[in-house]
């Protein structure tokens, strides 16, 4: 644009405001080139440290930013999921079993028990002259005076098995809530980035209009300019919008305890 303003003012068919105009417009946007230029250094360092390259190594991203939103998962279906494939709610349900087993051997001690016992063995004044000898013992406890204690460590042990459900149907609730409100926020960041897609599209537009009104000397700078910082507002929109996007997956995936066995499909298409 400060360009196109020079040559059109060298020709005397554009004021010298314009090109001022333009010429602030363009030391503005350096500037912001040369912080978000160190910005992509500075976070370059970051991610070589976290998958361990050298810091003084160059990366160099290729792709660019792509988005392939799908469909928004069943609720009833990601609940289901995440009750079946959360392992801390695995951990918890182990911890129930184990206190209703701890109840039973509780109860199980009021049961009478049987003991036997036996040896058999030699017996002699020297090695060559022994005889076989032999004892059986047998023993019947009834734990007649025991109802006290056993008694205890029933109500202790159905207090234990109380505590583990209530942790559980807690800890289930809590499952369902993270992965509703998981699928709430994927489904909200799905429609932003639609919205954001078409803003992008509809402001390279404008500007390829305003382009053309201007090199047709029927517009000034202004407008120009104007339309640029509409298409650099809605191209920095969708690049939160992705980002959102890809973190709403994530957080849905984590919600139903399978971001491990599908994050390499997670971001597919959503990569830098």
């Amino acid at each position: 644009m400060y360009q196109q303003a020079s040559a059109r003012k060298a020709a005397g068919t554009n004021s010298r405001i314009d090109v001022m105009r333009s010429l602030v417009e363009l030391q503005t946007q350096q500037q912001r080139l040369s912080s978000l230029q160190s910005d992509v250094r500075k976070q370059k360092i970051v991610l070589a440290r976290l998958i361990g390259l050298p810091l003084d190594r160059e990366l160099n991203l290729t792709e660019a930013f792509v988005s392939q939103p799908s469909e928004t998962p069943k609720v009833s279906a990601a609940v289901e999921r995440a009750l079946q494939h959360r392992f801390d709610l695995q951990a918890s349900e182990r911890q129930v079993r184990a206190a209703e087993l701890a109840v039973s051997a509780s109860h199980a001690e009021r049961y009478p028990t049987v003991s036997l016992n036996g040896n058999y063995g030699v017996i002699g004044a020297n090695p060559t002259a022994t005889h076989g000898v032999f004892a059986v013992t047998g023993a019947l406890n009834v734990p007649i005076w025991e109802g006290g204690r056993i008694k205890g460590d029933i109500i202790q042990a159905e207090s234990v098995l109380r505590q583990r459900r209530a942790e559980l149907a807690d800890l289930r609730a809590k499952v369902e809530g993270e992965v509703r409100t998981a699928a709430i926020e994927l489904e909200t960041a799905m429609g932003q980035l639609r919205v954001a897609a078409t803003n992008r599209d509809y402001a390279n537009e404008t500007l390829t209009e305003a382009r053309d009104r201007f090199s047709a000397g029927v517009a000034t700078t202004v407008e120009v300019v104007q339309a640029q910082e509409q298409v650099a507002v809605a191209e920095s929109d969708y690049i939160s919008n992705l980002f959102s996007f890809s973190l709403a997956k994530l957080s849905l995936a984590r919600a139903t305890g399978q971001a491990e066995t599908e994050f390499p499909s997670l971001l597919k298409g959503d990569r830098p």
